[in-house]
């Protein structure tokens, strides 16, 4: 969800914008106390203890199994999401149909699961495939993969399964999955910061990444002025420019705005905890 991509213009579509991105912020908020709530196992325990409790209840019989059903499934959720993320890469088997596959169609598949902060659940799963095209005793390489091209597995590939030298499948297979786990943490926290954005005393008018990579976003203040951030493969901040706008780059470089660069950058240096700086320092 991008943040008034487009400017209202008259006070009427701002307003109205303005209430959709505060209805907007309302249920993300409401979403993320329901999963923290029914989470708390006192708060479970509570519950159990009404439903054991009955002559003392506050509230209806019927209100009650309601909020113990979303609580046993946030539980199982929990359980579920625990394990995922513990046990984040599995591997199989695989019989390649084509009679003229190499290593008699034996293929070797990998498959990563990478959790979504913002939808609170897996997202869909990656899977590489290898298999030996020199026989038994040969070297493994990548058949077949759905990792999109912008996480680089190339290089992943030529450090942890060189075609000559030691090959290390588990390895890959780790540290593969720490390039889509962070790559998904960057996108979730543009998408949160968009959220924070939506206050009205942040004074944003956009903020969003650059590219499907999310190593990079642009910030748009009411006011005119345009950030760039770097953004680490770990989500720190690796560099930070805010200019006014208008400014030709090429012939007149615009004021910068170094309030907000030492804002954006400082603290914690993390990309989670920009819009909570700006609006702490200043930086005006």
């Amino acid at each position: 969800m991008d943040v008034l991509e487009d400017a209202p213009t008259t006070p009427l579509d701002r307003e109205i914008a303005s209430i959709r991105a505060e209805i907007a912020a309302l249920r993300h908020r409401r979403s993320l106390l329901s999963t923290t709530l029914l989470s708390d196992h006192r708060v479970r325990d509570r519950i159990q203890r009404a439903k054991t409790n009955r002559s003392r209840r506050a509230i209806s019989s019927e209100a009650l199994e309601r909020v113990a059903d979303l609580a046993e499934k946030q539980e199982r959720r929990n359980v579920e999401n625990a394990y995922r993320i513990g046990a984040g890469v599995t591997s199989f088997k695989v019989q390649d149909p084509d009679p003229h596959a190499v290593d008699g169609g034996r293929v070797l598949g990998i498959r990563i699961e990478v959790f979504d902060a913002q939808t609170k659940s897996f997202g869909t799963p990656y899977y590489v495939f290898l298999n030996r095209p020199y026989g038994a005793e040969g070297a493994m390489r990548v058949h077949k993969h759905t990792v999109p091209p912008h996480i680089g597995i190339k290089n992943v590939v030529h450090k942890y399964l060189p075609q000559e030298g030691k090959q290390d499948l588990g390895r890959f297979a780790r540290m593969l999955r720490r390039e889509l786990v962070a790559h998904q943490k960057r996108v979730d926290s543009i998408e949160g910061l968009k959220v924070e954005a939506e206050l009205p005393e942040a004074g944003l008018e956009s903020i969003k990444a650059t590219d499907i990579s999310a190593r990079e976003m642009v910030i748009t203040w009411n006011d005119g002025c345009t950030g760039r951030v770097k953004i680490g493969k770990d989500g720190s901040i690796d560099g930070v420019t805010v200019r006014e706008e208008g400014a030709n780059t090429q012939k007149v470089a615009g004021t910068r705005r170094r309030g907000r660069e030492r804002a954006i950058a400082g603290g914690d240096g993390r990309i989670e905890g920009v819009i909570r700086r700006l609006l702490k320092e200043g930086g005006w």
